[in-house]
């Protein structure tokens, strides 16, 4: 039996969200870490200038996340 048939309609609309959503955020993660990965930076700052207000912005998160773990995992490497 599926459990997702005995979800109340709210909670499975929710839930469809909620998926949907994470679909789009390893979407946009993929495609901002193929840039970061094959850009320089003059490249990434035109790329982004392309891109539609809002998902400029969430890209520009995305990309600042990235970095964010790369320089901690580099500081965790040296202190090793």
């Amino acid at each position: 039996m599926n459990l997702f048939n005995l979800m109340p309609a709210a909670d499975r609309e929710r839930y469809q969200h909620a998926q949907q959503q994470t679909r789009e955020h390893l979407e946009r993660w993929k495609r901002c870490k193929a840039k970061l990965d094959g850009f320089n930076r003059k490249q990434i700052v035109s790329w982004l200038d392309r891109l539609p207000i809002d998902e400029r912005e969430k890209c520009r998160t995305v990309l600042n996340n990235i970095m964010a773990a790369r320089k901690a995992k580099e500081q965790q490497q040296g202190e090793a």
